[in-house]
């Protein structure tokens, strides 16, 4: 019994460790998701180069669709960085 709950515990700690890494990856999928037909329609000069992507993006938010601009602009005013598309 000791062993199975040992098991359990050890379980449960990946699965927390795991957890957050998740929800990160499906924000910024979430993210790149919003952007990408801007990023080809605005932008497609900078690819492959993730940061020229960014730079663009942010010299034309005035051009992005609603979904995009909301994922660069909060970035902007706060001087944070832009997450990566």
């Amino acid at each position: 019994m000791p062993l199975r709950l040992f098991t359990l515990l050890a379980a449960g700690c990946l699965v927390a460790c795991l957890g957050p890494a998740s929800a990160q990856d499906r924000s910024r999928q979430a993210d790149e998701d919003a952007c990408r037909p801007d990023v080809f329609r605005l932008c497609a000069s900078a690819i492959p180069d993730e940061t020229g992507i960014v730079a663009c993006l942010n010299s034309k938010v005035a051009s992005l669709s609603p979904q995009c601009r909301a994922v660069i602009a909060p970035h902007r005013s706060s001087g944070s960085a832009v997450p990566r598309p």
